[in-house]
């Protein structure tokens, strides 16, 4: 039996993983070869809150971890500011089908205390109409207030 298999056809192996993450053929266990992991930005999250309690906000709205969850750095140019991290982490999920619309915000609990975590992928959309490619203040959705102010 060789060692490795080379894909020769790719649409029928695209065929199967859509419908099954992982195929047994032989008790040769196959799967994809690129996880459709999705990089995701945390926000509003105070420095005292586990990841645990993040870890199972996020499995709740039916995302599965792909890898740790991680601090980004508040983005100071100085050096000597160069260790302080900001209110936001980030993380890679895998959504359980392709065009799922991941969940804006969830609010945890922690110490009593209810906490409103806002969640957003890595790439430019809209806060008014949700569509990508454009950011609030350049919405073409938005209705412009012409009237003059007395």
């Amino acid at each position: 039996m060789p060692q490795f298999y080379k894909k020769v056809i790719l649409n029928p192996c695209c065929k199967i993983f859509a419908e099954h993450s992982f195929v047994t053929v032989n008790s040769i266990s196959i799967r994809r070869l690129v996880t459709p992991a999705k990089h995701i930005l945390i926000s509003n999250l105070y420095f005292s809150i586990p990841n645990d309690l993040i870890k199972k906000a996020l499995k709740d709205i039916g995302l599965q971890l792909a890898s740790p969850l991680s601090f980004l750095k508040a983005g100071i140019p100085e050096d000597e500011f160069g260790h302080i991290i900001s209110f936001r982490r980030q993380v890679y999920v895998i959504p359980p089908t392709e065009n799922l619309k991941i969940q804006t915000s969830v609010v945890i609990s922690f110490k009593n205390i209810d906490y409103r975590i806002f969640i957003s992928s890595d790439k430019i959309e809209c806060f008014i109409c949700k569509q990508p490619g454009h950011v609030a203040s350049r919405c073409p959705n938005t209705i412009q207030n012409t009237s003059c102010a007395p």
